[in-house]
C-alpha cells in the first residue's frame, strides 16, 4: 500500500520473471520412419509401422515478463482491480496482455463484479517443436488431374507421406474475455454464499491442426502458407510430403454461465463437538461454443446441447456435494454429471421423405435417433482420524468412483464408443 486516498488504501504488486523451457524425447531407430536422402537433394521416408513412426523432439525457448498489478478503493463500496503484463517469448515476440475490474457492495449481502482482460496462451513446447510421427495415405486433388500443388502434375488423387510435426512459427493464441457476475451473502441466512457470473471468451488465432486433405485445399485457395508445407516426394515424382503442422488459424468463441453456491451448518450443538454440515454446488449453463476453422463453405454450429463427439458441449455440467466434518471423522458424498442432450446438434431426425445426396461430409447428417441421455454420478469418501502412541494422528481413508457401477455414456462410433470426455470409463473404483 504506497500511498491511500480518501476511500482507502491502495494496493500495488509489481514483478517480474525469467525462465527457459525445453523438451527432449528419443525414440530407439527401430521405431522411427525410415528417412532415405536423395543425391538430387530433399529426402523421402517411409514407414516401418502402420501406427506411430515416431522421431526424436529436441526445443527450447525462453520468457522474460514483467507485470503491474492494483485495487484503488474509490468509495462507497466500489474498487477498481486493473492488471497489465509485458511478455516477450525468445519464439514469437513481445505481448501485452491487460485486466480492468470492479466491484461494487452496495450492501453487505450482495457484490457486483465485472472484468474485461485480454489475454493469451502462448503455444508450448509440444506444438512447437514436436519432430511427431510419420503415416501414408491419399488424398484427393483439388487442383485436378494434370496440375497439383507447386505446379505439380498429378492425377484425381495424390499418393501423400505425412510428417505430424510442430511449427516454431506460432503466435500465441489471444482472447478478448468479458465476465459480469454477483456474489450473495444474506445476513439471514447465515453460511449461505451463492454466486452467478456470465463469461463469454472470444479467441483469435487459436492454434489447432489441419488434415492432410484440408492443407492441400487450403494451398488451392492461394494460401502460401499452406502450399509451403507440401513438397514433391524427391523419389517419386507421383507422390508428395505433407507436413501436417499446428497453425494459427481458428476462432473460438465460448459463452455460459457459472453458478455457485454453499451453505455451511454448524452443528456443535448436536454432536457436542466442533462438526459442521456443508452443501456444495457447482454447475456450468453453456450458452454458444463455435469454432470457425475459416474454411470457405464451412458452415459453423454451435457444439452446445451436444452429448456425442468427444468435442462435444453438454448444456450442464454439474457437480455437488454435502460434507459431515467432525473431530475424527469426515464423509463427503459427490454427484456429478452432464445434462442429456442430442448425439450431433446439426443433426436432423429423419426416417422418411429425407434430404437427397446426402454424405459422410454434409453439414446436417440425418439420423433416425438424435438423443443421447445425460451422465449422473455418485461418489463417496470417508476418512477416519486414528491415535497412534496417544502422540499423533493418523488418517484412514476410503475413496469409492462411481459408487453404482453406471456405464459411460456410449455413442455410435467407431473405435472408441462412448463419450470419454465426460464419462468415467473404468466403472467402480476404491482406494484405501
Amino acid at each position: 500500500t504506497p500511498f491511500s486516498t480518501w476511500a482507502g488504501d491502495v494496493s500495488v504488486a509489481v514483478g517480474g520473471e525469467w525462465r527457459e523451457e525445453k523438451i527432449s524425447g528419443s525414440v530407439p531407430t527401430q521405431f522411427q520412419p525410415v528417412v532415405t536422402p536423395n543425391p538430387g537433394g530433399g529426402i523421402s521416408t517411409a514407414n516401418a509401422w502402420s501406427v506411430g513412426n515416431y522421431l526424436p523432439t529436441n526445443g527450447k525457448y525462453n520468457v522474460k515478463e514483467a507485470y503491474l498489478e492494483t485495487v484503488i478503493p474509490l468509495g462507497l463500496g466500489l474498487e477498481f482491480n486493473g492488471a497489465v503484463r509485458a511478455t516477450d517469448y525468445s519464439t514469437s515476440g513481445y505481448v501485452t496482455t491487460w485486466k480492468l475490474g470492479a466491484t461494487w457492495q452496495p450492501i453487505p449481502d450482495i457484490r457486483l463484479r465485472i472484468t474485461r482482460s485480454r489475454d493469451i496462451r502462448a503455444p508450448n513446447l509440444n506444438e512447437l517443436y514436436a519432430a511427431g510421427s510419420s503415416n501414408s495415405d491419399a488424398v484427393s486433388n483439388p487442383f485436378g488431374a494434370g496440375s497439383g500443388p507447386n505446379g505439380g502434375n498429378y492425377g484425381t488423387s495424390i499418393s501423400y507421406s505425412a510428417l505430424a510435426l510442430g511449427n516454431p512459427n506460432l503466435r500465441p493464441e489471444k482472447a478478448n474475455s468479458w465476465n459480469i457476475g454477483a456474489v450473495l451473502s444474506p445476513r439471514f441466512l447465515p453460511g449461505f454464499n451463492f454466486s452467478a457470473d456470465y463469461f463469454r471468451i472470444d479467441m483469435r488465432d487459436a492454434i489447432d491442426t489441419l488434415s492432410a486433405q484440408e492443407i492441400i485445399n487450403r494451398c488451392k485457395d492461394g494460401r502460401p502458407e499452406y502450399c509451403a508445407s507440401i513438397t514433391q516426394d524427391p523419389n517419386n515424382a507421383t507422390r508428395i510430403l505433407i507436413r501436417t503442422q499446428p497453425f494459427n488459424f481458428a476462432r473460438k468463441l465460448v459463452r455460459g454461465i457459472d453458478f455457485e453456491g454453499s451453505y455451511r451448518v454448524p452443528l456443535d450443538n448436536l454432536f457436542k463437538n466442533a462438526s459442521t454440515f456443508t452443501l456444495r454446488g457447482t454447475a456450468t449453463r453453456y450458452i454458444e461454443n463455435i469454432s470457425d476453422p475459416g474454411i470457405p463453405g464451412n458452415v459453423v454450429v454451435s457444439t452446445v446441447g451436444a452429448n456425442g463427439g468427444q468435442g462435444s458441449t453438454p448444456t450442464w455440467i454439474f457437480r455437488f456435494s454435502a460434507t459431515l466434518d467432525m473431530p475424527t471423522t469426515s464423509v463427503t458424498a459427490v454427484a456429478r454429471g452432464v445434462s442429456s442432450g442430442l448425439y450431433t446438434s446439426n443433426g436432423m431426425v429423419c426416417t422418411t421423405n429425407c434430404p437427397a445426396n446426402q454424405t459422410t461430409t454434409s453439414v446436417y447428417q440425418t439420423y433416425d435417433e438424435n438423443h443421447v441421455s445425460g451422465l449422473f454420478y455418485v461418489d463417496l469418501n470417508l476418512a477416519q482420524k486414528i491415535k497412534i502412541n496417544n502422540k499423533s494422528d493418523a488418517q484412514f481413508f476410503v475413496n469409492v468412483t462411481n459408487l453404482f457401477n453406471r456405464w459411460p455414456l456410449l455413442v455410435p462410433e467407431t473405435g472408441l464408443a462412448a463419450n470419454s470426455t465426460y464419462s468415467d470409463m473404468l466403472g467402480r473404483t476404491f482406494r484405501v
